[in-house]
């Protein structure tokens, strides 16, 4: 028992450090209590060059591959086996994966994942099969739900992502709403995300230390499911975008970055903050909670380009 839990534990440690270490908030307001809606700007920080760290981020995501994937029961099997050719195989399947995601221009949905562990501390612990076609690759994009339980009221809480990672940050936005409806529209009388199948991983659930949250997912996972009705959700949204602001560091003295990015970036985010506060008032998800992580890029093709390097231990 002690080594699996020490699995999910050290993930969401490793995620923790790693978004502290990579990333830095801006900080500004914009929330919308009517709404329920948080937009909260991430950054990334200048290495020792001047540099901002995308290849720090691409380094960690690479490290975590198999990890985001692959659910904590198949790599936890592969690891009893003690056979190195299924280690191996749950490289490659999740290199094919990823490397095929990076063409469709998917890999925000990595870094959300990232994002839902490390900033908001809350596990990926079961799989929602309403599209998927290959059922040992349980943890990507939409299909990997992270859970919490609030004990205050008594209820569970999902926690269902969708992510954009666009060089227009405007399209991505119309987009992300676009794709979160599908999520929650209704069809056939229910809302769509009733109606899927939805698959615990039960080496993570191992791990939880919460019985009421053990115990909630365990029935919500029944095609009968009575608390199923009364599930909270929290929906998470990443944007990443091309960043005119990002894209000027290598303009400025490195003793002035910092002070750079906060002053100008700060302009640049809350303008867009606004635009996502008007587009999500007028969506039909308008009543969820969301929370909305934008991250800018000096350029999003670089960095889809040195992390698909990194994963084959290429050097640019």
């Amino acid at each position: 028992m002690s080594s699996r839990r020490n699995l999910l534990e050290t993930r969401l440690k490793d995620q923790k450090e790693a978004c502290e270490n990579i990333f830095n908030q801006l900080h500004f307001e914009c929330c919308e209590p009517e709404y329920r809606l948080n937009v909260d700007c991430y950054y990334l920080k200048i290495d020792d060059l001047g540099e901002p760290r995308i290849t720090d981020l691409a380094k960690y995501l690479a490290d975590m591959l198999t990890q985001y994937v692959h659910s904590l029961a198949v790599i936890v099997e592969a690891y009893e086996s003690k056979n190195p050719r299924d280690f191996q195989r749950l490289s490659r399947d999740a290199v094919r994966l990823l490397v095929s995601k990076s063409k469709q221009g998917d890999l925000g949905e990595f870094i959300l994942w990232m994002m839902k562990e490390g900033i908001l501390q809350v596990p990926k612990v079961i799989t929602k099969h309403g599209h998927k076609t290959n059922t040992n690759m349980q943890n990507f994009g939409s299909d990997g739900v992270h859970a919490s339980f609030d004990h205050q009221n008594n209820e569970l809480i999902l926690y269902i992502g969708e992510s954009k990672l666009r060089s227009n940050i405007k399209q991505s936005v119309t987009a992300a709403l676009s794709s979160i409806y599908d999520h929650f529209g209704v069809k056939n009388g229910k809302r769509v995300v009733d109606q899927d199948i939805y698959l615990l991983d039960q080496f993570a659930m191992n791990d939880i230390n919460d019985e009421k949250l053990v115990a909630a997912l365990k029935d919500f996972a029944k095609p009968d499911s009575k608390v199923r009705a009364n599930t909270k959700y929290t929906i998470c949204v990443f944007t990443g975008y091309d960043s005119k602001t990002t894209a000027q560091l290598k303009n400025i003295p490195f003793s002035k970055m910092e002070d750079h990015i906060k002053t100008l970036c700060l302009g640049e985010v809350q303008s867009l903050a606004n635009h996502i506060k008007t587009e999500f008032s007028l969506s039909p998800i308008n009543k969820y909670r969301v929370v909305w992580f934008m991250l800018p890029f000096s350029n999003i093709k670089e960095f889809e380009t040195t992390f698909v390097a990194e994963t084959r231990g290429e050097y640019l």
